[in-house]
């Protein structure tokens, strides 16, 4: 996968919660959703510009194309703020934030990923209807 510039900087998150002492193996963790399908608001302060845009991936090393979910950047109404929500499911692995910019019609360089997001119980969490 492409590498960011900046990895686990230029994003803050609303609707989870930070890993405390006591969470053990989550050192890369940045929040912990508490189920599946939790509203994630998600604000990022870089300098938008018209063709940005903000992707959701997992696993977190998936490639810049294969993302789960994505939003265009209003670079004209929000130049120096966006606020996006996203509503993960939990898919037994992390996820991860990506800010794209345009460099041309065809390229896209990663400017910014996100710490990881998980959920609060990521393997026991039941996630089918029976």
């Amino acid at each position: 996968p492409e590498v960011c510039d900046s990895r686990g900087t230029g994003f803050s998150f609303r609707g989870c919660v930070p890993p405390g002492a006591s969470s053990r193996g989550a050192s890369n963790v940045t929040c912990f959703l508490p189920a599946s399908a939790s509203q994630l608001q998600v604000t990022t302060s870089e300098k938008a510009r018209p063709g940005d845009w903000v992707g959701l991936f997992a696993p977190p090393d998936s490639a810049s194309d294969e993302f789960v979910d994505w939003y265009e950047v209003n670079a004209t109404t929000h130049p120096n703020e966006q606020n996006f929500t996203f509503y993960p499911l939990n898919m037994r692995t992390e996820y991860e934030l990506r800010y794209f910019r345009r460099e041309n019609s065809h390229n896209y360089t990663c400017l910014r990923s996100s710490g990881l997001v998980s959920f609060r119980h990521l393997l026991l969490e039941p996630t089918q209807a029976h």
